[in-house]
Order: C-alpha cells, then sequence, then structure tokens
C-alpha cells in the first residue's frame, strides 16, 4: 500500500469522525435544550404553587390574600403592604415567565398557566384596584405592564379567582 492510499483512508476517517462528532454535539444540544426548559419549567410553576401553599398553610397570609383580592382599598395599611408584595411576587413569576417564553426557554402552555393566574387575580375588584395602583409606579415592567393590560382588555374566557371561588368572598 502506498502513503497515498493512506493518506486518502486517513482523511475519510477524519471526515467520518468529524460528522459523528458534529452528531454527538447536535444530540447533546438538544438534550441540554430539553433540559433547560424542564428546569425553567419547574422554577416557574414552584413560585406559582409554592406561593399558594404558603398562602393555605399561613392563615394570617390567607386572610390577607382573600381580602386584599375582594376589597384592597379596605385592607389597614400593614395588609395592603402584604398584599402588594405578595401580588409583586407573582407578577415578578410573570416578568420571568415572559422573559423565558420570548427566550425560547418557556413552553406556550406552561406561560399561560403563570399568565393565566395573575391575569384572573386582577379581575377580581381587589386585584383591580391593587392593579391599578400598582401601574402608577415604576415597579411593573414595562413589558408586563403591556401584556397584562392587553389581556385584561381582551381577555373573555377568564374568570376572576373570586368568581371561580365564590367561596373566597365571605372572607
Amino acid at each position: 500500500m502506498n502513503w497515498e492510499a493512506i493518506g486518502a483512508i486517513g482523511e475519510i476517517v477524519g471526515a467520518v469522525a468529524v460528522v459523528a462528532t458534529l452528531g454527538y454535539l447536535a444530540t447533546q444540544i438538544r438534550q441540554n435544550t430539553r433540559s433547560d426548559r424542564a428546569a425553567s419549567r419547574q422554577m416557574i410553576l414552584d413560585v406559582l404553587y409554592g406561593g399558594a401553599w404558603d398562602t393555605a398553610r399561613d392563615a394570617e397570609l390567607r386572610k390577607t390574600t382573600l381580602s386584599g383580592l375582594n376589597r384592597y382599598s379596605d385592607l389597614p395599611a400593614d395588609q395592603k403592604a402584604a398584599f402588594h408584595l405578595l401580588q409583586l411576587r407573582y407578577m415578578g413569576n410573570l416578568y420571568n415567565a415572559l422573559l423565558l417564553r420570548d427566550a425560547g426557554s418557556l413552553d406556550e402552555e406552561s406561560f399561560n398557566v403563570i399568565a393565566n393566574a395573575f391575569v384572573a387575580g386582577l379581575l377580581t375588584p381587589g386585584g383591580s384596584d391593587w392593579w391599578k395602583m400598582a401601574t402608577q409606579g415604576s415597579e411593573i415592567p414595562p413589558s408586563v405592564r403591556t401584556y397584562v393590560n392587553e389581556r385584561l382588555s381582551t381577555s373573555t374566557e377568564l374568570q376572576s379567582w373570586t368568581d371561580v371561588h365564590q367561596e373566597w368572598e365571605q372572607i
């Protein structure tokens, strides 16, 4: 066998190795993307459901939340502050979900779970009052403000939390 034939075989083996390496890297990138999306989804949903669980376990926070959803403007100052901070937590989660969705790291269904939960809270009398107050300042990012205001003006399929859970109005 001559050196030219050996060189040609080496080039073929090298080309096959490059193609195999590129295939492996593509597979790894896809797997990493799926993993990143799953982690993003889990983080977003943990904030939503973790907050709901925290509220369910804490009688004072539960009362503040339910009173705030019904009559935010009638809350004493300390409860208004607590309700405001809780709403900011959920608004921050929506903001994070918006950013992740726009970056392609969060699927539309998971995004809608977060968005619908936040908007449904704003469809309550107290949630609506809170949103009007909160949007007077600079705490709400413009992208969230725009998204939520559009949803509020066009949402006919969503019901408020208190419409779905009429027992909450008794609090």
